[in-house]
């Protein structure tokens, strides 16, 4: 029963937002709604007893509170800094010398596609100090995207290379090392 229920608000959200309707407020109105349903179905409680406000719809509003300041800190930092980074390197023209800088010797190479391996392994690489992905994408479209796309490599392929560079999470920050590392009941470094 969660399932289909789960289903069918995933389906509206999507099909609302397909429809250009503003993606933020109809993603938080369906996380609602799916926190509601959990309650009223019995499934479990938004809030642990001893954080809840005594209202269910207040414990949403609550909840939604805590996990933007816990996380917005964090993570909605890094990623804020990487991208005022890409967009003032952009904005300089330091992503077009890059471009001039590096394409001709990457030429030589006289297969874009190995470039193309390799700017994945890059950001793997990368990845283990850029722990946000999104932050990594947008470092990797300001540099190495440009620099595949003036080698020939298709833009989908380019894409696909920057956007697949933190598939694997390895990284000691990153969060599916830490809950693997917490199952485990290791330190996330030493995992």
């Amino acid at each position: 029963m969660a399932i289909l229920i789960a289903l069918v608000v995933t389906l509206a959200v999507g099909y609302m937002i397909y429809k250009k309707y503003k993606p933020q407020p109809i993603l938080v109105i369906g996380g609602f709604i799916m926190m509601y349903l959990a309650v009223a179905l019995g499934y479990d409680q938004i809030l642990a007893a001893k954080q809840s406000t005594g209202s269910v719809i207040i414990d949403a509003f609550e909840f939604i509170r805590r996990t933007m300041s816990s996380r917005a800190a964090g993570l909605g930092l890094n990623i804020m800094a990487v991208g005022g980074f890409a967009k003032y390197m952009d904005k300089i023209g330091a992503s077009r010398a890059l471009v001039r800088v590096t394409i001709k010797p990457l030429l030589a190479l006289k297969s874009p596609y190995i470039v193309l391996s390799l700017t994945w392994i890059l950001g793997m690489c990368i990845g283990l100090c850029i722990n946000s992905a999104s932050g990594l994408a947008m470092l990797l479209m300001v540099t190495a995207y440009p620099i595949l796309i003036g080698l020939g490599v298709s833009r989908l392929a380019a894409a696909a290379a920057v956007g697949s560079s933190l598939c694997f999470d390895w990284s000691p920050s990153d969060t599916g090392t830490i809950l693997s590392a917490e199952t485990a009941g290791l330190n996330p470094v030493i995992y």
